[in-house]
């Protein structure tokens, strides 16, 4: 049976029934994860502010983790749970007021979802070198830490916050601490503050005509679909998994170019996009943003390319994470888009215009430096 679906299927037998508590659960990483965990038959209940339409078969229960003294947590009162997952970034602060605020309400497992960018590889890296949790990690007590890296500052911090924070609350409870720290995260139902990657590269090249393509073709990427993620999540805490773990696309069998990513977009929208590669050097010194203005690339001459792309999962995988193809996660991605896409999954955040990506007057700019001098207002539309 193929267990790489859009669906949310069960793809081991559960081995018992959870009441499970999501802190978050509506948004892009914690709907997915509440998705995976009603799928297997799972009890969840979703704890956030209630700014955001709740997930059917779930349990809302609103509140401000934010709020003095723990008193946002005020609407959990009473409650107990087999595991906890945390998917919020905002605010170690808000790690620690949720351990402390259900000690010894949580029987067996707390998971707190974190990234990959708690690490601080070193620069510049080895060539030819994958990274992995042994790799230096970010350190929060440094001089400047919180304004020189404030994502890692949070995510280090919550991380931190999430282990000694249960160690203190346990009551004699066995619960074992899960640290995910995620690549690159795509996938249906991607929808951020400021836009979405994956989906941005679906309407680009869906339009049609000349497109930028950023050099190298053979730019290696690495990103894991929303779905695995989840899938990892919920089967750790069912069996009760300790320890950090890296989740990314596997380099060995799921690795991607940035030429092969385009031409798979190219396919799947059926648009026949005219990809116009352009050096790495160019691009930049036209004053565009890698990340940013162009989705997903950052070249070699970057700093930061080895926080993101050179990862090595294999310790995930002993413990049956399984990525699926990349192809698989474009599609699918597609798919949800043609289907509706952000709007039919109701309020959030707005991805109609995405903030992320490129301008259609600076790309025609750049596409006149590689030989692009009619550049048709059809492509510049949405």
């Amino acid at each position: 049976m193929n267990t790489h679906t859009n669906t949310y299927l069960v793809t081991q037998k559960t081995p018992y029934l959870m009441r499970v508590l999501i802190l978050g659960g509506t948004g892009f990483v914690g709907r997915t994860i509440a998705l995976e965990a009603l799928a297997r038959g799972h009890h969840v209940t979703t704890f956030n502010r209630g700014s955001k339409a709740a997930l059917e078969g779930t349990v809302p229960i609103t509140g401000d983790r934010l709020a003095p003294n723990g008193s946002g947590y005020a609407n959990l009162a009473g409650l107990s749970f087999d595991a906890v997952i945390d998917t919020w970034s905002g605010d170690p602060s808000a790690v620690s007021s949720a351990v402390t605020a259900l000690r010894g309400r949580v029987a067996h497992h707390y998971t707190n979802i974190s990234s990959i960018s708690v690490h601080d590889p070193p620069s510049p890296s080895p060539s030819n070198t994958l990274f992995n949790e042994d790799t230096p990690l970010y350190d929060v007590d440094k001089p400047g830490a919180e304004t020189a890296s404030p994502y890692a500052f949070v995510k280090r911090g919550g991380e931190i916050a999430a282990v000694e924070g249960t160690a203190a609350a346990a009551d004699g409870n066995n619960v074992a601490v899960l640290i995910v720290r995620p690549g690159v995260i795509l996938g249906p139902h991607e929808r951020l503050k400021n836009g979405a990657r994956l989906p941005w590269w679906l309407r680009r090249l869906r339009r049609g005509g000349p497109t930028l393509a950023p050099c190298p073709r053979d730019l290696a990427l690495q990103f894991v679909d929303v779905r695995d993620v989840a899938a990892f999540v919920i089967g750790g805490a069912e069996r009760r998994l300790g320890g950090a773990f890296i989740v990314n696309g596997d380099v060995e069998t799921t690795g991607i170019t940035m030429e092969c990513f385009l031409e798979s977009v190219n396919a799947v929208t059926g648009s026949h996009s005219e990809l116009r590669w352009m050096e790495p050097e160019a691009v930049l010194e036209a004053g565009v943003s890698p990340w940013v203005e162009l989705p997903l690339w950052v070249p070699e001459l970057e700093k930061r390319r080895a926080d993101l792309y050179d990862w090595d999962v294999s310790r995930a995988i002993k413990e049956r994470f399984k990525p699926r193809p990349v192809m698989e996660t474009i599609r699918d991605t597609w798919k949800w888009m043609e289907d509706g896409g952000p709007e039919a999954d109701g309020p959030g955040d707005p991805l109609a215009e995405p903030v992320i990506g490129l301008d259609p007057e600076k790309e025609a700019r750049l596409l006149r430096l590689v030989g692009v001098f009619e550049y048709s207002a059809r492509y510049a539309a949405g």
